[in-house]
């Protein structure tokens, strides 16, 4: 709550975007951690397969309106 006093915004908007950033992240890894396995064992097989999962999770996990929408709602319903 504290630095969404500081950028005067909703606290859901800081939770969610939060937890977006750190899935894109750990997705992101996977791709990089792709890369890095093709570099040791030059196999184009492993370099594709982990990059293509990598990419399909990023555009699965992107920020939506509705589950921002939904966070806010929930929160505002919690608190009396």
């Amino acid at each position: 709550t504290k630095r969404a006093s500081k950028t005067n915004s909703h606290p859901a908007v800081i939770k969610y975007s939060t937890a977006v950033i750190c899935s894109i992240a750990i997705v992101l890894n996977v791709g990089i951690a792709g890369f890095g396995m093709f570099l040791l064992i030059k196999d184009f097989q492993t370099l594709y397969l982990l990059v293509t999962i990598s990419a399909i999770a990023v555009v699965y996990h992107r920020p939506k309106k509705s589950e921002l929408e939904s966070v806010i709602a929930s929160m505002n319903n919690t608190k009396p």
